[in-house]
């Protein structure tokens, strides 16, 4: 074959490889800033929740059902926190 037909039918397949390339790496940067974003915006909710946590026990409440309440969020506040130190989105 002669190497500029070679050079002609090779420069499509490049261009589309390289475009591809290009569009999937953006996607792959676009997902990883988002994910930033939600671990963020999930570390600031937490510590709000652990102050409310902290302060309900620093007034011991007596109420059963605040109580329950309470340790049920705790719950949720440990587990959340496990997710955010495994770092995945």
């Amino acid at each position: 074959m002669d190497p500029q037909w070679a050079d002609f039918l090779m420069s499509p397949i490049i261009n589309t490889t390289i475009s591809k390339l290009i569009s999937t790496a953006a996607e792959e940067i676009s997902l990883a800033v988002g994910c930033k974003k939600e671990l963020e915006t999930l570390q600031n909710k937490l510590r709000m929740i652990k102050d409310v946590l902290l302060d309900a026990e620093e007034r011991q409440v007596r109420d059963r059902a605040v109580k329950g309440w309470l340790e049920k969020l705790r719950d949720v506040v440990f587990e959340a926190d496990d997710v955010l130190d495994e770092g995945d989105c």
